[in-house]
Order: C-alpha cells, then sequence, then structure tokens
C-alpha cells in the first residue's frame, strides 16, 4: 500500500498494516502531536508513525542530532525501562544527515525496541517512530524496508 504523508514523503507498507484513526494515534503516542501518520500490524505487533513539523526560524539552526538529544531525553522520563542501545547518521528519504536513536523500553512489562529517525525535507521537520516487541527479526526487517520506502512525492 502506499500513502503521501504532508503532500510531500511517499511511504510504502504491506498490506498486514492497517492506518490508525485520529483516536487511536491520540491513545496510542505520548505526545499530541496531530500532524501524524501512523500504520499498525497486529500480527507482528508493530507500530510505525511519522510526525511533522514546519521549521521555524530556530530549528533552521538547529541539526537533527540535537532534536534526537532532546527527545531522547523525553523519552528517557515516559517510557519505562527506557535504555539508549546505540545512535548513528544515516540517509533517509534523501536527508543525508538522518540522525537515529535505537532503544529499548517495556510495556506492561514486555520489551520492547524502539528507532526514532529525525530528518529534514521541504523545511519541514519529519520524525520515523518504528516500535516492535524485542528480539523479532522479521518486525525489524518490515520496519527497515517500510524506512528504505520513503521518497520525495
Amino acid at each position: 500500500m502506499k500513502y503521501i504523508i504532508n503532500d510531500t514523503l511517499i511511504i510504502e507498507y504491506p498490506e498486514s498494516f492497517r492506518m490508525l484513526d485520529q483516536n487511536e494515534i491520540a491513545e496510542t503516542f505520548i505526545d499530541n502531536n496531530t500532524n501524524r501518520f501512523a500504520i499498525r500490524d497486529e500480527n507482528n505487533h508493530i507500530i510505525i508513525s511519522v510526525y511533522y513539523n514546519k521549521l521555524g526560524l530556530m530549528s533552521l539552526i538547529v541539526d537533527n542530532d540535537l532534536v534526537r538529544e532532546s527527545n531522547e531525553t523525553v523519552m528517557a522520563k515516559k517510557l519505562d525501562n527506557f535504555k539508549c542501545l546505540g545512535k548513528s547518521m544515516l540517509e533517509v528519504a534523501g536527508d543525508k544527515k538522518a540522525s537515529e536513536i535505537i532503544y529499548s523500553y517495556t510495556i506492561d512489562d514486555i520489551p520492547q525496541i524502539g528507532r526514532s529517525i529525525y530528518f529534514r525535507k521541504n523545511k519541514m521537520l519529519y520524525s520515523l517512530n518504528m516500535y516492535h516487541q524485542n528480539d523479532d527479526d522479521k518486525a525489524d526487517s518490515l520496519c527497515m524496508s517500510i524506512m528504505d520506502s520513503l521518497r520525495s512525492a
């Protein structure tokens, strides 16, 4: 399936995923960002979201690493048993300076893996967030293929 996010970003995903409505998004995520696209694969216990914000003047001088660091601080406070597993730079949707953090946490004592990637496109800051249960190679592979599908609309 294919979806265009914010008229600028194409994401493709398998039919096993379904799009979340605004009520489900509000119940699922710890922030209040309404500029969000989210999908869920119930069978593989995966949630993927992309949210975006227009870059203000201050954001134009702040790099993706600083955005990641700021969000890491928030996640460490709000997610149970948060632990950073790694950080890196990579290319996503044409942004060669995308900043990534991989982390673990728990929901109802069930270990989870999260991957958050911050990148820019057309004067917008995007955050790609992928969550699945710990040690699930199939889920990780699905997440990476969806990440690799991101491109300009």
